[in-house]
Order: C-alpha cells, then structure tokens, then sequence
C-alpha cells in the first residue's frame, strides 16, 4: 500500500468496496488466497484482482470486464483446487477447467476469490488495469501488463512464475 492508503503498483489489486480488505488478517481462506498471491511471480502480482469476499453470481461480477469476446479471466478460489477459466464467448461468459473442460458456474458465495482479467488482445483489463495506470507511481520495471501468453493449456507455472505443482 502506498502512504495514506492508496494501492502500490506492486500490491494485488481489491475490487472497489471489498470486504476482502478487512478479511486479509485473520481468516484462514484470507490466509490460503495470500498464500496462493504469494506464489505468483513478483511481476505478475500486480495484476491479480481480489474480489469481494461474497460475490453470489461471479458472472455478474464479470460482465462489466470481459465485455469483448474472447476476454478471459483466470480465477483463483481459496476453497479451489485449481484455478478456472471465465471466458466471454460470443457475449456468454463460459467456464472452463485448466484442462479446457467446460465446467459448471463455480459457486463463489462463501470464500475469497481473485483473478487476472484479460482482454481479447491479451492486455490487462478491469480494477488492475485502472489501477496500475491511475496509482500515481511509474509502473515498477518488469510488471507484467501483457498476457498473450496466458491461455487456456499453458504451463501457468512458466506464465505466472508459480512455485510448487499444479496450476
């Protein structure tokens, strides 16, 4: 955080009004999804948007960021296994497995979640977007803004420099 309480390029980025900023001390799925921020590469932290600690329709959370087809989110659920895919297909938002199956709309209730959200261009998009251009500091040097290498079946260890297996 930047003095006065303002976000530091560096910091993940919480959706705007998240109670997730007062759930960061103290819980452990608040303790799992730091760990899991942690585990990302310092350059690509930045871009990771932490959500409202109870979002009852992720695709309402969404729609206001992946507005173009083939914008994509990955999410980051403290309860998940692995993160999943949120791509806009044809104006639908469509769920996906890392390993490219389609999958239910997770239930994202209870928990904290977070993700990277991507435009069809394979920029960053949404809260991180604006909040890395508006944060009032030079973007520190080496901060991954450009994610046309994030898709679906990549290696998410060699894209977002995850320690430890699985995606």
């Amino acid at each position: 955080m930047l003095p006065g309480g303002g976000q530091s390029p560096a910091d993940p980025v919480l959706t705007p009004g998240s109670e997730a900023a007062d759930a960061v001390a103290g819980t452990s799925a608040a303790d799992v999804l730091g760990g899991l921020i942690a585990g990302l590469g310092e350059e690509v932290r930045p871009a990771v948007r932490v959500w409202d600690r109870s979002v009852a329709d992720p695709i309402e959370e969404l729609k206001d960021i992946l507005t173009e087809p083939g914008s994509r989110s990955l999410v980051f659920g403290a309860q998940w296994d692995s993160p999943v895919w949120a791509i806009n297909m044809a104006g639908l938002i469509t769920w996906f497995s890392l390993g490219a199956r389609k999958v239910p709309v997770p239930d994202t209730a209870d928990g904290l979640f977070a993700s990277i959200d991507i435009d069809p261009q394979g920029r960053l998009t949404g809260p991180a977007a604006r909040a890395l251009r508006t944060s009032g500091t030079a973007v520190p040097r080496g901060v991954k803004t450009g994610f046309c290498d994030l898709n679906m079946g990549v290696d998410l260890r060699d894209v977002l420099g995850r320690q430890g297996a699985g995606g």
